[in-house]
Parts: structure tokens; sequence; C-alpha cells
């Protein structure tokens, strides 16, 4: 593995951590079915990767907001309740713009209505780069610290990736 720096250094290692398949582009359809499935696999892997690696993943459970600021955007939040609503495991209700404002005093004025889902995850995102990073060394993977500058090929087979002060050698990439 060819990191630039520090394995979740970046945008991987700083992010939120929220395992939510109840929202997003594709769902519904075509999506859901791999949204949530891809969630209990990840749910699964997560004692897993713990015991093996030694790290404590700081996973646990919240509540999420999504909120509608147009009566477009809640309509579209309309339409996917019914779906959110029959997934085990999760919590999905509509609630009005004057409901969710008590549950949070955050809340943008400006704001509609929203979905609250429940039991959705937050993971430490740097926490699991390093986990998963341990895990992969632990399987036989090496991992080198430079910028790809490009690909060699022998005809259509790539030969060696380049970084800025070698190449490496490569029967797969």
């Amino acid at each position: 593995v060819i990191e630039r720096d520090e394995v979740g250094g970046h945008a991987s290692g700083y992010a939120l951590g929220g395992l939510n398949p109840l929202t997003g582009a594709g769902l519904p359809d075509p999506l859901g079915p791999l949204s949530i499935e891809s969630y209990h696999l990840f749910r699964n892997l997560i004692p897993t990767l713990e015991e093996d690696t030694g790290f404590d993943l700081e996973f646990g459970w919240t509540k999420a907001i999504h909120l509608a600021f147009s009566k477009d955007e809640e309509t579209l939040l309309k339409q996917r309740l019914s779906w959110q609503e029959k997934q085990i495991d999760f919590g999905a209700i509509l609630l009005s713009i004057e409901e969710i404002a008590k549950l949070d005093s955050r809340i943008s004025p400006k704001a509609v209505g929203g979905i609250v889902t429940e039991n959705i995850g937050l993971i430490n995102p740097y926490l699991l780069c390093q986990a998963l990073r341990s895990a992969a060394i632990k399987r036989g993977a090496s991992f080198l610290q430079g910028n790809v500058k490009g690909l060699t090929f022998n005809g259509n087979k790539i030969k060696s990736v380049n970084l800025e002060k070698e190449k490496l050698s490569c029967d797969r990439v």
C-alpha cells in the first residue's frame, strides 16, 4: 500500500465517522439493499478488528437528524421514510420543525421539518484507519510512504508504479 502521508492523516481519519445506511444518494433504490448489507457486514467486523489489533474503535450509537429546508426536500424525505421504517434495527420518525427543535436547540429556524433516525453508528475514523493498517500488516501487507507519479505499462498490463524517487516493479496492481 502506498500512502502519501500517514494512514488516516487526512480526510479518512478526520471524517465524522457516522455509519448511517438510511440516508444518502441512491437510497432506497438502487443502493438500499447494498447499503443495509454493508452496514451489517461492517458492524460484524468491528469486534473482530478490535480483538485482532488491540484498538478500541470507540464505536457507539446515536441519533441523526436529517433536515429539510424546503417543501420539496420535505417531500423527498417523506418518500424515503416508508423504506426507512421497514429497516430492522433502526428507527425513523418524521417530525415537525417544532418537535425537532425540542431535541436540539441548535436547529436552524430555516428548516421546515425532518426525519430523526435512531441506532446510527459512530466510530473514531482515525483509529479505524490505524486498526485496518495493523490488520493488513498482520496479514502480510506492507506500507510505503510516497507520491505515485505514474504507471509503466507493458501492453495493457502494469509493469511498475512510479514514485518520486523510485519505481516499484509489480505483478498486480
